[in-house]
């Protein structure tokens, strides 16, 4: 059996040619009332938006900083250890003292302190 669905509207038929009109002063209080609260959640969820994104962008901007740092970490190491080379080769390398920038550091001084 099929069933046919029955069409209930919730709203009553009404004649509006039969309605007074609303007053101009109601009709711009209600209009103004629902600009300024739209206006309201609208710059609010924007703020959240854009502190959001701040946040993002930031984290962002220290993972390019992390991945070079360890890029550069990588660059100097030789060749000879990622061939197979033995682990003194690795050591020779970190005993060279030499940050991101290149620039030399104290003995003892490493990239991660």
């Amino acid at each position: 059996k099929k069933f046919k669905k029955k069409s209930h509207s919730i709203m009553a038929e009404v004649d509006y040619s039969q309605m007074d009109a609303l007053s101009l002063k109601k009709t711009i209080t209600v209009v103004n009332n629902f600009v300024t609260n739209i206006t309201q959640s609208l710059n609010a969820f924007s703020d959240r938006a854009e502190t959001k994104l701040a946040k993002i962008t930031r984290r962002i901007e220290d993972l390019e900083v992390t991945m070079e740092l360890l890029e550069t970490k990588i660059k100097s190491v030789p060749d000879s250890f990622f061939a197979g080379g033995s682990g003194e080769s690795f050591q020779t390398a970190t005993d060279n003292n030499t940050t991101a920038t290149g620039e030399g550091e104290t003995p003892g001084k490493t990239l991660e302190g």
